[in-house]
């Protein structure tokens, strides 16, 4: 089924594989949503320009990526129709752009929209380090825990840039004070990021592999694009997959569905 709106502006993962047919039959492959290549067309592309980041307003905070005219506020109320539609396109773009395009440091014109948004944004290798580790709920980076595990999101941030971390007195990881707050300000730059993302990144039209199971699994930016010994092991891997769904529970497979997804979106 798909991600309730609630579950995925909340930032609750609600992770499953009733969409993806792997409790059927051995070919059960050709029964994901996404079995072939995705044919990206330039009207997808021209139509993932046009959509903005936005604020998620909840726990800790993160952006998400809205349809034009849509926001994390109406994405509540709009029609089911509405929501579906959105859902079922830009998935697959999404998809595509995350796990093949190319995104790299420079200086980016954002286009208007919101009152906050800059005219132009310096994005830095640690703004793209900190976009390749940031975890997805369908559309929207997860806000409770926008890089990883901990709601302590902060410390990941420092672990990704390899600033200092230290263990407190219980165990806990922990950084100075000083760092916290300069690494919530650039967390919230995280908004302006994507939106440079959205805008510039580099896809051009044409068939692209994207996984079987679109964003059912944790995907993130990787800003570079997939090499093809990667998408090999991972074809291969949901091949075993599917044939063990003949005799094992769907439940059984999440774990690995979501490690070969994590495998082909690993930075290089």
């Amino acid at each position: 089924m798909p991600v309730s709106r609630r579950l995925v502006l909340g930032g609750i993962c609600a992770l499953s594989l009733t969409r993806t047919g792997l409790a059927v039959t051995e070919d059960s492959l050709l029964r994901y949503p996404y079995p072939d290549p995705y044919d990206l067309t330039l009207d997808d592309i021209a139509w993932f320009r046009s959509c903005r980041s936005l604020w998620v307003d909840s726990e800790a905070g993160a952006p998400g990526i809205f349809g034009p005219g849509l926001t994390p506020e109406t994405m509540m109320s709009v029609s089911s129709e509405v929501y579906s539609d959105f859902e079922r396109r830009i998935e697959p773009i999404q998809c595509a752009f995350f796990l093949h395009a190319t995104f790299k440091p420079g200086r980016y014109a954002l286009s208007g929209g919101e009152t906050d948004t800059p005219d132009f944004l310096d994005v830095t290798k640690s703004d793209i380090t900190l976009l390749k580790r940031t975890s997805w709920r369908a559309f929207t980076i997860d806000p409770k825990r926008p890089y990883g595990n901990f709601t302590n999101y902060p410390v990941e941030m420092a672990q990704a840039l390899g600033l200092p971390v230290s263990v407190d007195g219980q165990g806990y990881a922990e950084i100075d004070p000083e760092t916290e707050q300069e690494l919530v300000v650039l967390h919230r730059k995280s908004q302006f990021v994507l939106q440079a993302f959205i805008e510039h990144a580099e896809l051009a039209p044409g068939p692209w592999f994207i996984p079987f199971d679109g964003w059912q699994a944790i995907i993130s930016p990787r800003c570079v694009p997939v090499g093809q010994p990667a998408i090999e092991q991972y074809t291969a891997t949901m091949a075993v997959l599917a044939a063990r769904a003949k005799n094992e529970a769907a439940v059984d497979l999440v774990v690995p569905s979501i490690n070969a997804s994590a495998a082909l979106f690993a930075s290089p």
